[in-house]
């Protein structure tokens, strides 16, 4: 993705990326086995590497030169975060509800990928 030189602005860009990354979540409730569960995981990190990519060249354009650092940290904190909020909640779900309901939190998290994607290219565009 990132040696592609696509012609979209980065605000649209960000907000396809964050549809896609949100309705690669989907087919995870539909899974019954190991090699679904594969495929349904691999299918989801194709759109996530690209949202990140575009995000941080976001950032980039963005943040003055002289803050840069500071607002990739920011951006890395905040997906640490969402990761470390994901599994603690995926893991109580699963405690409480069952393997399966551990994808919601999955869901959960594309919807706030894509909230924050449309509010983001509006904000942005």
């Amino acid at each position: 993705f990132g040696t592609l030189k696509l012609k979209a602005a980065l605000p649209r860009q960000f907000l396809f990326c964050g549809v896609a990354t949100a309705l690669t979540t989907l087919p995870l409730l539909l899974v019954t086995n190991i090699p679904g569960l594969a495929v349904a995981i691999f299918i989801s990190g194709l759109f996530f590497a690209p949202t990140l990519i575009v995000s941080m060249a976001l950032v980039e354009r963005i943040v003055p030169p002289s803050r840069l650092t500071e607002g990739m940290t920011w951006l890395i904190t905040g997906l640490s975060i969402g990761v470390a909020i994901g599994a603690a909640s995926s893991g109580w779900m699963i405690d409480h509800f069952g393997a399966a309901s551990g994808f919601w939190v999955a869901l959960a998290a594309g919807a706030v990928v894509l909230g924050a994607a449309v509010l983001g290219s509006r904000r942005l565009g």
